[in-house]
């Protein structure tokens, strides 16, 4: 009976509530279930954006109603770390046979919400199961980061994506060529993925 009234109380929280403090606790990275997704859509999507708009967005996370019906990306994770209501971080990912693919992330662009988003990438990627495919500089800062596993040879990176065409440049980077002919730019698989 408890259960069911902290069940209730949650659900008329993510109901009356429209700001990520007002449901969860500051300082805390906290998984998000779709029922406060759906209440923090905006918020998790502008994240997103400030993160993703230089590159032209994200390519999955175009709108709002992304961050809930895109079903493939079924673990999200955010955190408030300022005195404003807001969530500042989030990371989201899908699951894969390989484990949970990390998909993306946002930022509200301050220096201390980039620092944190860092720091929690590093975490998730040290548990098992938890892996990114990455380039460019946040491949050189999670590499760089003590106790972060990254794939050191061709024929694991190939045992993840068996439909792609692998070009090993080495030292764990590689090119892949993608059923539609295109190649992706060097990219490092970092973190624990199950490899069958």
């Amino acid at each position: 009976m408890k259960y069911l009234k902290t069940f209730e109380t949650l659900t008329k929280s993510y109901k009356l509530s429209s700001k990520f403090s007002d449901i969860f606790a500051k300082y805390k990275w906290v998984e998000l279930p779709i029922e406060a997704r759906n209440v923090l859509k905006k918020e998790i999507w502008e994240l997103v954006d400030i993160a993703y708009k230089p590159l032209g967005g994200h390519v999955r996370i175009s709108d709002p109603n992304s961050v809930i019906n895109d079903k493939e990306l079924s673990f999200w994770s955010a955190v408030d770390i300022d005195d404003d209501p807001y969530s500042d971080v989030v990371i989201f990912a899908r699951k894969s046979p390989n484990g949970y693919k990390i998909s993306g992330w946002g930022h509200d662009g301050e220096k201390e919400s980039r620092k944190e988003l860092i720091k929690q990438l590093g975490n998730i990627l040290m548990r098992q199961s938890f892996w990114i495919e990455v380039s460019g500089r946040p491949a050189e800062i999670l590499m760089n980061t003590p106790g972060i596993n990254y794939l050191k040879d061709k024929e694991s990176v190939a045992k993840l994506f068996p439909e792609s065409e692998i070009n090993w440049v080495g030292n764990g980077y590689y090119t892949r060529k993608l059923h539609d002919g295109t190649v992706t730019d060097e990219e490092i698989v970092i973190g624990n993925p199950r490899i069958n």
